[in-house]
């Protein structure tokens, strides 16, 4: 017999690694394009699997557009059998889409902007389900439920008497297509 002898360096395997993906914040209606980060080519890969996002298994980018806030995961397998998973969230704004007006002038105004105190919003938004309005010493001036919102208004009197100018502050819960619900806090400047 013969023997033959060698000495060969074993290269280390380097680790499968994902970027983690920072959790991100919509507005209702958008989307976003999500991009994986991984240390090797897509040829080394199996699989990817995007948790209830995608069923493409090689896609390394996707878009998303949620209607709720929604948790995501992804699991990368190569083909030496490692595997890595990262997980985020997609935040949906509902604020983004409702605006509330800071001024209002009834019976100032030359024309029929601004004469009264209303909630606008997108389509997203289906109904108020309460808006409370409150003087400086808290005490109730306006209070309207279950209506949608162009059909809500506050004409700045309360029990049909004309109100001073003031700052005043609103209480409002509002419902959105999705069912999802919302409480927004904030404060009106009444001019005269």
């Amino acid at each position: 017999g013969c023997t033959f002898e060698t000495m060969f360096d074993v290269q280390a395997a380097t680790e499968l690694t994902l970027e983690p993906i920072e959790d991100i914040t919509i507005s209702s209606g958008d989307s976003v394009l999500i991009s994986l980060v991984i240390n090797r080519d897509t040829s080394a890969l199996n699989l990817i699997d995007w948790f209830g996002a995608s069923s493409c298994r090689k896609c390394t980018e996707i878009w998303l557009s949620p209607e709720l806030t929604t948790n995501y995961a992804v699991r990368v397998v190569d083909k030496s059998g490692c595997e890595q998973t990262i997980s985020f969230k997609i935040i949906v704004d509902k604020n983004n889409g409702v605006y509330f007006p800071n001024v209002f002038m009834p019976n100032k105004a030359t024309d029929d902007r601004n004469q009264v105190f209303r909630i606008y919003g997108t389509d997203e938004l289906e109904m108020v389900q309460s808006l409370a309005i409150y003087d400086r010493w808290g005490d109730l001036v306006f209070r309207g439920t279950n209506a949608r919102p162009e059909d809500l208004v506050w004409d700045g009197t309360r029990s049909g008497n004309i109100l001073p100018p003031a700052v005043y502050i609103y209480v409002a819960r509002l419902q959105f297509k999705d069912g999802s619900t919302g409480l927004y806090k904030g404060d009106v400047t009444l001019i005269r």
